[in-house]
């Protein structure tokens, strides 16, 4: 709630600093590794966009979502390895 407050309430030049509350709790929700990927995509796409912007504002959202759905796919294979005996389970 603080955090809400704060994005609302700060300061313009403060707002930069404020956390997201929604990608904070995401990030104690997930798994480390999947919120390390999104940071890494995260930081891609802001490359991307101070680099070349006429490429970003046309692909970065494609790729994104590409990565994302890739992602969700490999893990449904880990899984379904696992229940095949192909991969140890741990």
């Amino acid at each position: 709630m603080l955090l809400a407050l704060a994005e609302r309430f700060a300061p313009s030049r403060a707002k930069a600093f404020v956390p997201s509350p929604s990608g904070l709790g995401l990030s104690m929700v997930l798994p480390g590794s999947n919120v390390i990927a999104m940071f890494l995509e995260g930081l891609m796409a802001e490359i991307l966009r101070r680099v070349v912007p006429r490429f970003a504002s046309s692909y970065v959202v494609p790729m994104a979502s590409g990565l994302i759905a890739g992602e969700s796919l490999i893990g449904v294979a880990i899984v379904a390895l696992k229940i095949a005996d192909v991969m140890p389970l741990k």
